[in-house]
């Protein structure tokens, strides 16, 4: 099992919109969850994606057996941070560790 990180590129910006983490990326499965119809609702970057099929490129960064969940989240977390894609609502994929709350969300909590 090959670990490492994909991205999305937006075909019409040339921008990468979406950075992620895949514990098998050989097989693509974090690929085949954002594009699968019953998970359309998981993610807002799902619905974007699957509404969009051909604006967007998926494309890994690295792969490697040995990386340590540690190591891969911390890379994660600094290409996000350094490409600021816009549909990464957190700073990591670890749950919403570095999420921003709308001022409408603070206002309604």
């Amino acid at each position: 099992m090959s670990r490492g990180i994909y991205q999305y590129t937006d075909l019409k910006t040339d921008e990468v919109v979406y950075v992620g983490k895949d514990s098998n990326i050989h097989r693509n499965q974090r690929h085949t969850d954002h594009t699968n119809p019953a998970k359309y609702n998981r993610q807002p970057f799902n619905r974007v994606l699957q509404n969009n099929p051909k604006r967007y490129e998926y494309g890994v960064v690295c792969e490697a057996e040995h990386y340590s969940d540690v190591y891969l989240n911390c890379l994660e977390k600094g290409l996000i941070k350094s490409l600021n894609p816009k549909f990464n609502f957190t700073d990591c994929g670890d749950g919403s560790a570095g999420y921003k709350h709308s001022s409408e969300s603070r206002r309604k909590m």
